[in-house]
């Protein structure tokens, strides 16, 4: 924000507009995806080993992206 060089005025509307921006596509992202995640909780692809492989990929993809960012 320093590079900007804004005015204090302009600094805080612009924090204000990117955290509104984020917020709303957080809650975009949950209406989109609940339906399919209840969808999926009631079909027969619901099964621990499917839950588990779906979690460690996603740990790994963390993992990947904090060693991304520690690395850099």
């Amino acid at each position: 924000l320093n590079e900007m060089t804004l005015s204090q005025g302009h600094v805080v509307l612009t924090l204000l507009g990117f955290n509104l921006g984020v917020e709303v596509g957080q809650v975009a992202l949950v209406i989109v995806f609940m339906p399919l995640l209840y969808g999926v909780a009631a079909s027969k692809l619901y099964h621990p080993w499917v839950i588990r492989v779906l979690s460690l990929l996603t740990l790994a993809a963390s993992i990947y992206w904090l060693y991304a960012l520690l690395g850099s």
